[in-house]
């Protein structure tokens, strides 16, 4: 009775729609080809430009059809207002040629303009159309589960009976009236589809519409024309036409069995198999219900293969689970019941916990009240290297004992926050801090604090309370090996950078040389000029003593570049407070002599004045700038009889950085390479590494700061870096 009072009442139709669905799902069928579907789609509405077109296409694409041998056509698409006289009479007069073969849509709404919110109102296409074409209707309804499952054949309107658009193209007679469901198990996509603007255009083969019936409408879903449907979610209302039309064609105008034949089963059921479920074993009744669910499907399935029939089998279905359950109510207590069900699941979530806890690669420990030791798990006996019998019940404080030096109490001052009962004071979240095992071997430690509050009930017959228990989880995890192979990382990088001033100095090799011999030539002439002198006899005194005064200026200023190329590859230093960027640049030019010509390079510096000072490893800013303006000088070497110009230009930009910038004048960077120049390994130059960008944009990174490179107004590149007045660098 209750199965039968949901049924009639429409509460298990959205059950028996999903089951119609999987039936749909599990036995698809092929479209006969018979309908097409000429597809006024986003191609169209692209190539075609505007929307609504001009009348005189659809005239086009209809005297096209009708050339090509279509047995029907049918628009689905609004005709009732007017547009241009000239696009009007263009479409009448093919409708016209094609009398007796065209179906043109009507549509039934509801009437704003009406006092009853209810009235109807029909929307019928332009008279001077009408009359030379039949008239179908267009309506679709949707199910009580929002989507349009079923299609009419005719519709009534003040007395008269008028078909519908697809029983009015189908090329069948019908028995009877009324609504049929769509067999959606026809799949749409083997309903063919033809572009709108290729029919136009003529550029589709005629024989293919020869016999044809065709529907023309949008698909476009641009154009708003899409309807909720099974299976696909979303269709176009002329998709869903053509799938009514297979249907029909098909015979497959599919009809719900009546509700009595399907009721007396159901209660057949009930009076048969119920009280047989009801003395059987809860597995052996499982057992049944599947052998009865299963075979009123298949029964639904099979019938539905062969003859245009729905069978609705959730009655079938519930009643047997209906019986089942009452049954087995009926012969366990309840609150047995109840009990037996909540023991499990809690059994079963804490094993689940449990397992899940103490096998975690990570150590947890869980801390209750007053900071004592709940559970201590494997990962974390082997971390701290202790056992849990040792730890459980004693306090966090014995595994964060304060350190000798006093540099890794972050620990203890957890642990004491935890037993002190403050916790509001606790920093919650990961944090990286120094550990120590039972034997005192320091360790590095990821530590993650996270505090819950337990809720329980104290229930007595005067009153209800409730108090919350804090608890805290420590998840521990030993990133020795990730510092060591950070560290790693650091020293390979700063070895890295090394190796890359040398590959520099190399290059600059013949420069360098250029520039030591001059001290070195001018000590050579003098000392060579005083022994001249002197065995002559002619060396004076005076002469002497301005002699020796220029061989000991020559003599210091070739010890000062050897000094400075020592300095440039000795090993990186650490970071340092209130460095000078425009010195740096200065010490970095000087390698090029400062303002003098280079291999025919001019070399510009325009240093602001006032500049603050920055925090960095004035080596490493002069390695950059070195880089950059060698790379600059490299590029100008195919510049003919254009001007080779180098500018290093320092600014501030804004007041939180400083900025340094590398111009030349050479042919500039490509726009296909310039996204890859900081690519490690990544070269034009046939004898290079490929490396120095790439290490130059790593030094600036590791000083906070960017490095750029764009191409410059007028001829050549110019990158750039920052870097910030206020540093703040990781290492």
């Amino acid at each position: 009775m209750l199965v039968a009072g949901f049924y009639l009442a429409g509460g298990l139709e959205f059950l028996e729609y999903k089951l119609i669905d999987f039936r749909f799902l599990v036995a698809p069928r092929q479209a006969t080809e018979q309908v097409i579907v000429v597809d006024i789609d986003t191609t169209s509405l692209r190539e075609l430009g505007v929307w609504p077109w001009p009348r005189a296409y659809h005239a086009k694409v209809l005297d096209t059809l009708l050339a090509a041998g279509a047995r029907r056509i049918a628009f689905d698409i609004d005709f009732s207002s007017r547009s241009t006289a000239k696009d009007d009479r263009a479409f009448a007069e093919a409708l016209k040629r094609g009398a007796g073969r065209v179906v043109l849509p009507i549509f039934k709404q509801f009437d704003p303009a009406a006092a009853d919110k209810q009235a109807t109102t029909l929307t019928f296409p332009l008279a001077a159309f009408a009359k030379h074409a039949d008239l179908g209707f267009v309506n679709v309804r949707p199910e009580i589960d929002g989507l349009v499952r079923r299609m009419a054949l005719d519709d009534e309107w003040k007395g008269t009976t008028l078909p519908t658009m697809v029983a009015a193209l189908a090329p069948v007679e019908f028995q009877g009236t009324g609504m049929f469901y769509i067999d959606f198990g026809i799949l749409p996509e083997t309903i063919p589809r033809i572009s709108y603007a290729r029919v136009l255009n003529g550029a589709v083969d005629p024989d293919l519409f020869a016999g044809k019936d065709i529907i023309v409408g949008t698909t476009a879903i641009e154009l708003g024309d899409q309807l909720a449907v099974p299976l696909y979610r979303a269709a176009s209302g002329s998709i869903v036409q053509a799938s009514a039309y297979e249907s029909l064609v098909q015979g497959r105008d599919l009809r719900r069995v009546a509700v009595i034949p399907i009721l007396v089963f159901a209660l057949l059921l009930a009076l048969i198999v119920g009280p047989e479920l009801a003395a059987l074993s809860w597995r052996q009744g499982l057992g049944v219900l599947a052998v009865v669910s299963g075979g009123g499907v298949g029964t639904a399935l099979a019938l539905e293969l062969f003859l245009p029939v729905l069978l609705d089998v959730t009655p079938w279905l519930l009643v047997p689970v209906g019986s089942y359950l009452l049954g087995l109510v009926a012969t366990i207590d309840r609150q047995t019941l109840r009990l037996a069900l909540a023991s499990l699941t809690a059994t079963h979530r804490r094993a689940v916990i449990m397992d899940l806890v103490g096998n975690s690669f990570d150590g947890v420990i869980i801390v209750g009240a007053g900071g004592v030791i709940d559970m201590f798990n494997q990962a974390a006996e082997r971390l701290f290297e202790r056992p849990a019998s040792e730890v459980i019940g004693a306090k966090i404080g014995i595994l964060f004992p304060p350190s000798p030096d006093g540099r890794d109490d972050e620990g203890a001052r957890i642990a004491g926050v935890i037993e002190s009962g403050d916790s509001n004071t606790l920093p919650i979240g990961m944090r990286e801090i120094g550990g120590r095992r039972k034997d005192g071997t320091a360790f590095e430690m990821e530590l993650t604090v996270s505090e819950y509050r337990l809720k329980t009930e104290n229930r007595s017959a005067a009153k209800r309370r409730s108090r919350h228990h804090e608890a805290f989880v420590f998840t521990v995890r030993d990133i020795t090996e990730r510092k060591r192979a950070e560290e790693n990382k650091r020293c390979h990088q700063a070895e890295l950078a090394h190796v890359q001033r040398l590959s520099t100095i190399g290059e600059m090799a013949a420069e360098m040389a250029h520039e030591i011999n001059q001290p070195f030539g001018a000590i050579a002439a003098y000392a060579e000029g005083c022994m001249h002198r002197s065995r002559n006899q002619k060396l004076k005194q005076d002469e002497l003593y301005l002699a020796v005064e220029s061989i000991s200026e020559q003599a210091q200023r070739a010890g000062n570049i050897i000094n400075q190329i020592r300095g440039y590859v000795r090993k990186a230093e650490a970071l340092k407070p209130g460095v000078d960027v425009n010195n740096a640049v200065e010490d970095a030019a000087g390698f090029f002599g400062g303002g003098i010509r280079v291999d025919e390079t001019i070399m510009w510096l325009d240093l602001a004045e006032s500049l603050p000072t920055v925090q960095a490893n004035p080596l490493q800013i002069q390695q950059v700038i070195l880089n950059l303006a060698w790379n600059g000088i490299e590029a100008m070497n195919g510049n003919g009889p254009q001007p080779r110009q180098l500018s290093i230009r320092t600014s501030r930009p804004n007041g939180k950085f400083i900025e340094i910038a590398v111009q030349d004048t050479g042919p500039g960077i490509p726009t296909d390479v310039q996204d890859h120049v900081f690519d490690p390994f990544f070269t034009t130059k046939s004898d290079g590494l490929g490396m120095g960008l790439s290490i130059s944009r790593s030094i600036v990174n590791d000083h906070g700061g960017q490095l750029w490179c764009a191409p410059s107004n007028e001829r050549g590149t110019i990158f750039r870096f920052t870097l910030p007045v206020e540093a703040q660098v990781a290492n």
